[in-house]
């Protein structure tokens, strides 16, 4: 599908021709979310991110991200992804708990059936709050 966003009339109009109206949507594209980041599992590198100000892996699948900006309260959700086992049948990451200014994350993965503490290949976090 392909999108065109008009700059002088606040819609969206998609590739059949119907249009959504924008007029309620503010601030850019980075700020919809609170916070976001995407980084390296081995290492806790950031390769892209909003309002993170550190990603620190504190020992094999455990990360603590720290917000620039903290939260206002921690009633906020939390998307969490990752890409690419790293020799693993399958790694799955989870919140270990979190706070008004960062949240830690825990994987675990499977190499030979019985799981344990694992790095993904690449850790997506989104950070939704109103």
């Amino acid at each position: 599908m392909t999108t065109i966003i008009n700059g002088s009339s606040p819609s969206i109009t998609f590739s059949d021709s119907t249009t959504q109206s924008t007029a309620g949507l503010t601030g850019s594209a980075s700020q919809l979310c609170r916070a976001w980041v995407q980084f390296a599992g081995a290492s806790g590198t950031i390769a892209g991110s909003y309002n993170i100000s550190s990603v620190t892996r504190t020992a094999t699948g455990k990360y603590t991200i720290n917000f620039t900006t903290a939260m206002a309260s921690t009633n906020y959700a939390a998307c969490i992804g990752n890409g690419g086992a790293g020799g693993y049948y399958g790694v799955f990451v989870s919140i270990s708990s979190y706070s008004t200014s960062s949240i830690n994350l825990s994987s675990i993965g499977s190499a030979t059936g019985a799981f344990a503490d694992a790095d993904p290949q690449t850790v997506c976090l989104a950070i939704l709050s109103s």
